[in-house]
Formats: structure tokens, C-alpha cells, sequence
């Protein structure tokens, strides 16, 4: 006997019961980061009518997933980037009364006191403050530098404890896991699809953090990429540390690197990552050390310049310079020796006091004999426009350190919006979209609604057929 389409409506019934939960699943999840939006999978049956549930589909673009991932990982540079160049920009107050031109032109203007007045002890006094005053700027802004790499170093961290790296670490073994379990899940028919969004979600972390790829495999899983190195493959992961370490001192212009910060596998591959770590690495090898070595060429210019004049000339009282301290020695020595880090230990010598600038020209009177002639002063002083001076060399650093943020911001800026556009685009595909979810719900529920009154009809009558008989 026929069920007299009890089937046909027990089948609506069950695909529409699973369509409100996908669709409640999709709603519930609308906000979570790699979710997928689910649609049931069903088709007619015939000839006897009715519908059969196939499965649950996930919605969504591998191309438009890996263009998102690459927007990701740029965005994600150029903050890093950014944030670097913006402390730095912070190092350079410039310009102000508070910034290191400011205080050099003070050096000079008093100088040019003592030129004036160059048996004036007071006024040699007032330079010797004005030149601690320049080094200790000097000091600051190189150790500021250095913090601000020093920071970098602990954000990627060694990959193991804490830091970028370990978190990156944590992901590729959690694909390679997951790589196991959709596998296995898709082999047995089982759902999977909680297990996908997982694993997008980690491949999301993993371009934001190294620039990663990945590559879909047969039967579901994933290989996982950094710049051409393999690093999640089946079920199998490596393990990111960081190798060497920034360059210290920082190596002059043209010359080799020397030490650099890196990042391998565990079995000592070199790996050549991008993102948020990619960034840091190029700031701690280049950018800063190169900033430091410029502000260390200010401070060999200054004080081999002031040095060479003080050693040339003589004091008021007649004694030569080269009897007389220094102006600038590395601290804790009593010489001062050029090197790219000479920003980091520039000092007044502690020896020097007022009276012993070397004001006069050696050819002013013989050794022993009291002079007033400032030119050795003027000289000093004339340094404020030398052509290769401190004062030009600070000014061509800060006006690189001006572009370099400029050009971090625009950046920073246009991989935003690539990034926005790129997850605007996956979005559209893989997205829930809560309006068209709610109508879905309302459909789902008023089919559900009708194969109820439809069974309820013919059960009815198949009651009635029954008393009949």
C-alpha cells in the first residue's frame, strides 16, 4: 500500500529541519574569524518525488582565500613597519628648541662668545655645557634606536616561550593536526567543515605573521609554504627558531652586514619569512643599524672636527692644545675614536674645564705666552656650515628618517585597503550575510511549516481510508 506521499513529506521535513539549523549555525557564527557560511546540499528524488540531503557545503574561493592571505601579510608588514619608523620619527624631534640641531646651533652661537671673548672663562664654561648637552642627545637618540630594535628582537622571540615565532610555531602544528582530522574526517563522510574553518583561520594567522601560503592537497589537506620552504606537509610540521643577531656595532655604509637575525627550521634550513616578522628582521639587520651608523657619522664629525681644532690651537694662557684635554672622548676613555657606534659613547673629556678651550691660533704667540686671539674659537665655530659638518649630516639623517616614515604611512596605508578590498571580495563568497540568512530562515520555517500540515493532512486521511475499510 502506498504511503500516500508520507514520504515525499517526512523528507521536506527533514531537509527543512536541517536548513533552519545551517542557516542558525551560519547566524551564530557570522562574527567568527575563518568561519565559512553553510548551505544544505539536496537533491530531487525520482521518480517517486521527495528530496534527499547530500550534505552540507561551504561556500567560498581558495583563489580569493590566498589573494586575502597575501593582502594579510602585506598589511601586516607595513604596520610593522610603520610602528618602527613612527618611534623612530619620535627620536628626532626636529625641528624644535628641544631637538639636536637646536642644540648644536647653541654650540656654535657660543662658540662664536668665546671668539669674541676668548680669555672669558664663564663663556668657555657655557660651551663645555653646551657640548655634554649635544652628546648626551647623541647617547639618547642611539640608545633609543637601540630599544626600538631591541623591542623587534623580543616580538619575534626565539620560537620557543613567547613572541611572534612561537605563536607561528603553534600554528603550522595545528594545520598539520588538522590536516590529519580533515582527511580522515572526509574519507569517513563525516562533517569536516568546523575542522576547514579552523585551519583557514590558522592559515590567516600564519601569512599575517610569516607571509605564508598554502598550497590544497588530495583528499583535503593542506602544504603550507614560506617564500618556497615547505612547512607544514600532511600531518607533519616544522619548527621556526631564531638564528644570529642584529648587527653590533652597526657596519659602516657599503660595507658587509656582518651578523644578521634569521629564522630556520629546527633542522637548520634557512627560512626567508615575510610578515609582521619578515619586517622586523629587515628593520633590526638595516634600517635601524643604518640609522645608527649616520648618527654615529654626526658624532665623528663633530668631535674629530672640535678635537683636530683643539689640538691645533692654544689656550689663553699660551699652552698648546695638544697639552690640553680633548673636547670629545668616548666614554670611559680619553680619546675619542670614529666607529658607527660612536653616537652610543660621545663625552665632554671629564678632564676639560673652562680655560682650557684652545681659543687662539698656534700662530698667535709663542708656547708659554698669554694670547687673546680667538680665530681658534671662530674656527670652531665656523664648523656650523661646513659642508660635510655635524650640522649637514644630522640634517640629510633627518630628512631620510622623515621620508622613510612618510613613505611607511603611505604604505601602511595602501596595503589596508588592498587588504580591505581582498576581504570584502572573500567575504561576498564565504561571508554570512545576516539579511539573506534571515530570509533563508523564514523560507526554511514556512516549508517546515507546510510539510507539517501536509503529513498532518495525510495521516488524516489515511485514518479516515482505515475506518473505512
Amino acid at each position: 500500500m502506498s504511503d500516500m506521499g508520507l514520504s515525499v513529506a517526512a523528507s521536506a521535513l527533514e531537509a527543512d529541519q536541517l536548513e533552519m539549523s545551517t542557516v542558525a549555525g551560519n547566524l551564530a557564527n557570522a562574527t567568527t574569524p575563518g568561519y565559512a557560511v553553510e548551505q544544505v546540499d539536496q537533491v530531487d528524488v525520482a521518480p517517486t518525488g521527495g528530496v534527499a540531503v547530500v550534505g552540507i557545503d561551504q561556500l567560498g574561493s581558495s583563489l580569493l582565500d590566498s589573494a586575502l592571505r597575501t593582502a594579510q601579510a602585506a598589511q601586516s608588514s607595513t604596520e610593522v613597519t610603520q610602528q618602527a619608523l613612527s618611534s623612530v620619527e619620535g627620536l628626532f624631534p626636529e625641528p624644535s628648541g628641544n631637538g639636536l640641531s637646536s642644540q648644536l646651533s647653541q654650540l656654535w652661537s657660543d662658540l662664536s662668545s668665546v671668539a669674541a671673548s676668548p680669555g672669558n672663562t664663564a663663556a668657555q664654561g657655557v660651551v663645555i655645557q653646551d657640548a655634554a648637552t649635544v652628546a648626551s642627545t647623541l647617547n639618547s637618540t642611539y640608545d633609543g634606536l637601540a630599544q626600538t630594535s631591541s623591542g623587534l628582537v623580543t616580538q619575534v622571540g626565539s620560537g620557543t616561550g613567547s613572541g611572534e615565532l612561537a605563536q607561528a610555531n603553534t600554528y603550522l602544528a595545528d594545520v598539520a593536526s588538522l590536516n590529519g582530522r580533515i582527511v580522515a574526517g572526509t574519507a569517513a563522510g563525516s562533517d569536516v567543515n568546523a575542522l576547514v574553518d579552523t585551519r583557514r583561520e590558522d592559515l590567516s594567522k600564519l601569512s599575517q605573521l610569516i607571509g605564508a601560503t598554502a598550497r590544497a592537497e588530495p583528499g583535503g589537506a593542506v602544504t603550507v609554504f614560506a617564500l618556497g620552504v615547505a612547512l607544514v606537509q600532511g600531518t607533519n610540521s616544522g619548527m621556526l627558531l631564531a638564528t644570529g643577531s642584529p648587527p653590533d656595532p652597526p657596519p659602516a655604509p657599503g660595507a658587509p652586514p656582518g651578523s644578521q637575525l634569521g629564522v630556520s627550521t629546527s633542522s637548520g634550513v634557512v627560512v626567508p619569512v615575510g610578515g609582521s616578522i619578515g619586517a622586523a628582521l629587515t628593520a633590526v639587520n638595516s634600517t635601524l643599524p643604518g640609522m645608527q651608523s649616520e648618527l654615529s657619522a654626526v658624532a665623528n664629525a663633530l668631535a674629530g672636527s672640535l678635537n683636530a681644532l683643539q689640538a691645533a690651537g692654544m689656550d689663553a694662557a699660551g699652552v698648546p692644545g695638544s697639552s690640553l684635554p680633548a673636547i670629545f672622548v668616548n666614554a670611559g676613555s680619553t680619546a675619542f675614536v670614529a666607529s658607527t657606534s660612536s653616537a652610543g659613547s660621545i663625552a665632554v673629556d671629564p678632564a676639560l674645564t673652562a680655560g682650557q678651550i684652545a681659543t687662539a691660533s698656534a700662530s698667535a704667540g709663542p708656547a708659554g705666552t698669554a694670547t687673546l686671539d680667538g680665530s681658534n674659537a671662530a674656527l670652531m665655530a665656523a664648523l656650523a656650515s661646513a659642508p660635510s659638518g655635524p650640522d649637514a649630516l644630522y640634517g640629510d639623517l633627518v630628512g631620510s628618517v622623515g621620508s622613510a616614515a612618510a613613505a611607511a604611512n603611505q604604505a601602511a596605508s595602501t596595503a589596508q585597503t588592498l587588504a580591505d578590498q581582498a576581504s570584502s571580495a572573500a567575504s561576498a563568497v564565504s561571508g554570512v550575510d545576516t539579511n539573506a540568512q534571515s530570509i533563508d530562515m523564514l523560507q526554511a520555517q514556512q516549508s517546515f511549516e507546510a510539510a507539517a500540515k501536509l503529513t498532518g493532512t495525510i495521516s488524516s486521511s489515511i485514518q479516515s481510508l482505515l475506518a473505512a475499510v
